[in-house]
């Protein structure tokens, strides 16, 4: 070969082993900028339908409706399993930035109610530990 002569690729190999559009290579080789390919387009009877609960479909005894049922009762055989979920509650409002400071306090006495006599045992629970922690820590800076 020539020095000053180019190499010829051969005829329809455009960027050969690049994948999709762009010439970057790599995934999602569909058509646009975004990360995945087209969307998927409705029929025109799933566009009235509307969310509905899992309790109201007709699969309501199916496997998956069964094990949340079982999972469930068996969280209520828990001790303290009323006070925890009603603490939950409170907390995820608590835990807020934007909770105003009358608020906090107000929900830092309801939570501290729900929970005297319990620390010892709710403390040691993975869930219920957050709440506690939430608790003290607000209640100093209150």
């Amino acid at each position: 070969m020539d020095a000053g002569k180019k190499r010829e690729r051969p005829a329809g190999d455009d960027k050969a082993g690049l994948k999709g559009k762009g010439g970057k290579g790599g995934k999602g080789g569909g058509k646009g900028k975004g990360k995945g390919g087209a969307k998927r387009k409705l029929d025109g009877d799933d566009k009235d339908k509307k969310w509905q609960p899992t309790s109201i479909l007709k699969d309501a005894d199916g496997p998956a409706n069964k094990k949340r049922a079982l999972r469930r009762q068996r969280a209520e055989e828990k001790p303290h399993f009323d006070a925890v979920c009603a603490s939950k509650v409170l907390w995820n409002e608590l835990r807020e930035k934007k909770c105003p400071a009358a608020r906090r306090a107000e929900l830092v006495g309801t939570l501290h109610e729900a929970l005297v006599g319990k620390y010892s045992e709710v403390a040691l629970k993975h869930d219920a530990s957050r709440l506690v922690r939430a608790s003290s820590k607000a209640r100093m800076c209150v």
